[in-house]
């Protein structure tokens, strides 16, 4: 991972088995919960990054949430 890229990293195993889950599950409330979790994982982990994301796609990661 180099500090210029910071989204050209590795998903984390969380994420992974979230998106593989959700590919597995039909559509309807499980899949809207299964997409929900996976949101909110990839927020936590994108809120996490070195260096930080520009302060409009945290926002806009933020909104997404709230939706």
């Amino acid at each position: 991972m180099t500090d210029a890229a910071p989204l050209a990293r590795p998903w984390e195993p969380a994420a992974v088995a979230l998106t593989e889950l959700l590919a597995r599950t039909s559509r309807g409330p499980k899949r809207d919960g299964v997409f929900a979790l996976w949101l909110t994982v990839r927020v936590a982990l994108d809120l996490s990054l070195t260096p930080p994301l520009p302060e409009r796609a945290r926002r806009r990661r933020a909104a997404a949430l709230e939706r």
